[in-house]
C-alpha cells in the first residue's frame, strides 16, 4: 500500500517534471537552440542531465525544477523527467504548423502541446492497452497481498472489468507507476493508457480542469481495497 508522503512527493515531482519538459523544449528545441534529436540524446544521458540540473538549478523556473539540489532529489527528478519521453511524448524534428487554441488542461496527455509542437503525445497501440490491463491486475494482486487479503486471478479480472471500478483501479495503478518512475522504472506508453482511463472523459478528450492529487490516488486505493475485501478468496 502507498506511503502517503512518498506518494505526495511522486505526484509533485510528476508535475514539476511535466512543467520542465514544456519549458525546456519550448525554449531549447522550438527556438532552434538544439534539434529534437539532440534534445532526446540529452534527456537520455541521465548522468549529464543530473549534473546540468544541479549546476543550473537557480536558472530553472521554480515550478519546474527538482525539490532541492541534493543528489536524491536530483536523481528522482531526472528519473521522472526521462520517463516522459518513453511513456508520454515523442519528439518531432519537423512538426509543421498547428493551431494555437488550448481549452483543456491535461497533466500528461499533451493538452499544452499546441504551444510546444516538437512534443507530441504518443499514439497508443492495442499492445499498450493490453499492457495497461496487466499492470492493473498486478497492482490489485500486490495491493491485496500488502493488506493480507487473498485475491484470485479470476476475482482480479472481475474487478478490472467492472465499469464502476475502472477509474479507481486505473488511478491506483497509475499511482503505483508514479512511484516506480521516481525510482527509474518505466513501463512505457501503457502508463499513458492508464492516465486516459481516469483523466479523460467517455468522449475521448481530457477532463477540463483535471489535476492529479495524491489524496485522490489514496481514495482510489481505498475503493480498490474495499472491493477486494468483498471478493476475498473468490
Amino acid at each position: 500500500m502507498f506511503e502517503r508522503e512518498k506518494l505526495r512527493r511522486a505526484v509533485l515531482l510528476q508535475k514539476r517534471a511535466y512543467e520542465f519538459v514544456k519549458w525546456y523544449y519550448e525554449s531549447a528545441v522550438a527556438k532552434g537552440i538544439m534539434s529534437a534529436k539532440m534534445a532526446r540524446e540529452h534527456a537520455e544521458a541521465t548522468q549529464v542531465l543530473a549534473a546540468g540540473l544541479k549546476e543550473r538549478f537557480v536558472d530553472i523556473p521554480s515550478d519546474c525544477r527538482p525539490l532541492s539540489q541534493g543528489d536524491e532529489d536530483i536523481q528522482s527528478f531526472v528519473n521522472m523527467l526521462s520517463s516522459y519521453l518513453s511513456a508520454s511524448f515523442d519528439l518531432v524534428e519537423n512538426p509543421g504548423t498547428r493551431g494555437t487554441k488550448v481549452d483543456d488542461y491535461c497533466e500528461a496527455c499533451g493538452a499544452y502541446l499546441l504551444a510546444a509542437p516538437h512534443l507530441r503525445p504518443k499514439k497508443l497501440s492495442r499492445h499498450d492497452k493490453m499492457k495497461a490491463r496487466k499492470l492493473k491486475l498486478t497492482c490489485l494482486k500486490r495491493l491485496a497481498q500488502d493488506a493480507g487479503l487473498v485475491l484470485s486471478d479470476q476475482a482480479a479480472e472481475t474487478l478490472v472489468d467492472a465499469p464502476e471500478m475502472r477509474e479507481a483501479i486505473a488511478m491506483t495503478t497509475y499511482g503505483e507507476q508514479l512511484l516506480f518512475r521516481m525510482d527509474g522504472q518505466v513501463e512505457g506508453p501503457a502508463v499513458l493508457a492508464l492516465w486516459r482511463e481516469f483523466a479523460w472523459n467517455s468522449t475521448g478528450s481530457p477532463k477540463k480542469g483535471f489535476k492529479l492529487d495524491a489524496d485522490d490516488i489514496l481514495r482510489s486505493q481505498e475503493t480498490a481495497l474495499n472491493a477486494i475485501s468483498c471478493l476475498e478468496g473468490a
